[in-house]
C-alpha cells in the first residue's frame, strides 16, 4: 500500500533537523521562521528518496491526478506533509523542487523517462493537495514565503517561494488551483506586497492600511505602485504618451524641435536604460 511504504520510510529516516542546520534558523515576529539552505536542500532529498518509494514503476497520469486517487491517498499526502518536521511551511516549496528534479532526470535518462514523468507529476499533484488543505489564512504564507537552497554546484540559489517556482516551471496542474489563483491575484491586485529586507531579499506581506495612509498622496507610495496592477496601467499610459509623441514628431517634420520631442527622448533613454539594467 503506498501510503503505508511511504510512513515507514518518513519513521526510519528520523528528523530532518541537525545542529548545524539549526543553529542558523532564526524567528523574527514579522516574518516567521528563515529556513536554511541546507535544511531546505535535505527536506528535498528526502521528498525525492520518498517519491522514487512511492512509484517504482510507471502509472496512469490521470490516475495521480484524480481527487480521489487509489495511489495519492489521505496516508501519503500526510506522510508527505509531515517529512519536514518542524519546518512544514517549505513543504510545497520542496516537492515543486523535486518536481524539477524528476523533469530533469526524465529529459537526461530516457530509459525511466516515463517512470520520473509520474513522479514530477505526482510531487506536483501532492503539494496542491497540501496546500488545499492548509487553512485559507495561512495560504498566503504557504505560497508566497522564499526559500534558498543548495545547488548542485555548492551555490546557494536565489531567493524563490513556491508559488514562484510552480511559474519558472510551468506546473499548470498547481497553477489551476484556486489556492494559488487567489494568491496570484492577491499580488496582482496589492493585497500581498514586496517587503524589501536588510540583507537586501524580497519577501511578501500582507498589506495593511495604517490610519496615517488615508491621504490622497499615500496612493503614490512606493510599495504601491509597485503593486503589478498599477505597474501595468502605469506602462500602458506611458506607452500612450509615447506613441502620440512619436506620431506628432513623424506627421510634422518641419514644426522644429519641441516639447513632444523632449518627452520621446526621455522615455527612449528611459527604456534603452531598463533593457540595460535587465
Amino acid at each position: 500500500m503506498p501510503g503505508e511504504g511511504a510512513r515507514q520510510l518518513l519513521l526510519q529516516g528520523g528528523d530532518v533537523e541537525d545542529p548545524a542546520a539549526s543553529a542558523c534558523e532564526s524567528f523574527d515576529e514579522h516574518h516567521g521562521h528563515h529556513f536554511h539552505p541546507q535544511t531546505v536542500t535535505r527536506i528535498i532529498t528526502r521528498i525525492q528518496a520518498l517519491a522514487l518509494e512511492l512509484l517504482p514503476i510507471e502509472v496512469d497520469l490521470d490516475e495521480i491526478r484524480s481527487p480521489t486517487s487509489s495511489i495519492i491517498t489521505s496516508d501519503v499526502v500526510d506522510a508527505f506533509g509531515q517529512i519536514a518536521g518542524d519546518f512544514a511551511p517549505a513543504v510545497p516549496f520542496a516537492l515543486l523542487e523535486a518536481r524539477r528534479f524528476f523533469a530533469r532526470q526524465a529529459a537526461s535518462n530516457p530509459a525511466d523517462s516515463d517512470e520520473n514523468h509520474c513522479r514530477k507529476v505526482a510531487c506536483e499533484a501532492i503539494a496542491r493537495r497540501i496546500v488545499h488543505r492548509t487553512p485559507m489564512h495561512e495560504q498566503y504564507a504557504l505560497l508566497s514565503k522564499r526559500f534558498t537552497r543548495i545547488e548542485s554546484d555548492g551555490d546557494e540559489s536565489m531567493p524563490a517561494s513556491a508559488l514562484e517556482t510552480a511559474i519558472d516551471q510551468r506546473a499548470t496542474f498547481f497553477l489551476s488551483s484556486n489556492e494559488a489563483q487567489r494568491c496570484v491575484f492577491a499580488v496582482w491586485r496589492g493585497l500581498l506586497v514586496q517587503d524589501q529586507q536588510e540583507n537586501g531579499n524580497i519577501e511578501y506581506q500582507l498589506f495593511k492600511i495604517k490610519p496615517e495612509q488615508q491621504s490622497f498622496w499615500w496612493h503614490f507610495d512606493p510599495q504601491r505602485i509597485a503593486v503589478p496592477r498599477y505597474q501595468f496601467f502605469f506602462r500602458v499610459g506611458l506607452w500612450i504618451v509615447f506613441l502620440v509623441c512619436y506620431t506628432l514628431a513623424i506627421q510634422t517634420p518641419d514644426r522644429g524641435f519641441g516639447p513632444e520631442d523632449i518627452i520621446l527622448y526621455l522615455q527612449l533613454l528611459g527604456y534603452l536604460v531598463e533593457d540595460f539594467v535587465k
